[in-house]
């Protein structure tokens, strides 16, 4: 028996009318799954970046700039996760804006110019993280940017 022209016809429109409809959904997954993947290794990263820095910083060292001035407590680990961020053009690691922030718990007093023994101190780093989906970024309702924060206390020892 001959296959039907006509009939062949027809199928081939209901394949391009499926894949019409499922190409979409499918796109749309997989951008999904490199925004959490990105997500993911962000956070990971931010972590490690926030744990090293708090080991130094309970150590209560200092260090000094390239230029040889002796740094501040708080400057010191702030330079200390800046030395430690693998990816620095998708982690932005600094003291002068708000995304490192260093807090002494016991006294509330931020950015603390050297370290007291005993003190416990919050180590916090917020990066803003763009999401590349399409309709992803609604998730929060909102259409800013997703803040990632990663942050742990730690008590100052010497």
């Amino acid at each position: 028996m001959k296959p039907n022209p006509i009939k062949r016809k027809r199928s081939l429109g209901q394949a391009m009318v499926e894949f019409a409809l499922c190409a979409p959904v499918f796109l749309f997954m997989i951008m999904a799954v490199i925004d959490l993947s990105r997500y993911v290794f962000i956070e990971g990263t931010m972590s490690h970046i926030v744990r090293t820095a708090a080991r130094y910083g309970v150590t209560g060292e200092t260090t000094t700039d390239s230029s040889g001035t002796a740094l501040t407590w708080s400057q010191s680990v702030i330079v200390e996760a800046q030395n430690n961020n693998p990816v620095p053009s998708m982690i932005a690691v600094s003291g002068v804006s708000t995304s490192f922030y260093i807090q002494n718990v016991t006294s509330a007093a931020t950015y603390p110019t050297d370290a007291p023994v005993g003190e416990k101190v919050l180590f916090r780093l917020t990066q803003q993280f763009d999401f590349i989906t399409p309709f992803l970024h609604l998730l929060d309702g909102t259409s800013d940017p997703f803040d990632i924060v990663v942050e742990t206390i730690y008590e100052i020892e010497k």
